[in-house]
């Protein structure tokens, strides 16, 4: 003999305020899921724009990304970002090279402008040395020691200066010399 199957008696929310046999209120203009109801015409040409603004935007700051990286120093220097131009220095013996780069890279001419280069030396000596155009494009500061050296960069273009901080090294300053006495426990 089987036994009936008994059904469990259905359970009541009673802690709640929603029942689940009531119909879902929902917000005007709201697509649930799964229905079929269209978007108002002025939804959609919302949202269309609403993606097109942000395809823009993603764009946009894809290029201004692109723009704030520094080119690669073409003549194998150390570059410094000027602000509307870049400044390269080669360091060769008792020169300083200084180049005149615009955004792209590419090498502008320096006849007929004229700069400064304010140096700090690694003995904490300082200069102040004139720039002077060379016939091949560049800026030449004669340097008074062929120490490790900062320099501040100073080009006077028709429309303003420009002015940048670079380094050829690191700058250690003078290293104390020890004495030594025979009782140091080693010889010289």
């Amino acid at each position: 003999m089987t036994k009936p199957r008994t059904i469990p008696p259905l359970a009541t929310a009673t802690t709640t305020d929603i029942r689940i046999d009531e119909p879902a209120h929902c917000p005007t203009g709201l697509v649930l899921p799964g229905s079929s109801a269209k978007l108002p015409m002025n939804m959609r040409i919302h949202t269309k724009f609403r993606i097109a603004l942000a395809g823009t935007a993603l764009a946009f700051s894809y290029l201004v990304s692109a723009q704030d990286q520094m080119p690669k120093a073409p003549h194998g220097g150390i570059l410094g970002d000027a602000g509307t131009h870049y400044i390269e220095m080669v360091v060769a013996w008792k020169e300083a090279h200084f180049y005149l780069l615009d955004t792209l890279g590419n090498t502008l001419p320096v006849e007929g402008l004229t700069g400064t280069a304010y140096v700090k030396y690694d003995d904490m000596s300082f200069g102040n040395h004139e720039l002077t155009p060379h016939k091949k494009g560049y800026f030449v500061a004669t340097l008074s020691k062929p120490n490790d050296f900062a320099v501040v960069v100073s080009v006077k273009l028709p429309s303003g200066f420009l002015t940048v901080q670079l380094s050829s090294g690191p700058l250690n300053g003078p290293q104390p010399v020890q004495q030594h006495n025979a009782t140091d426990g080693h010889k010289h």
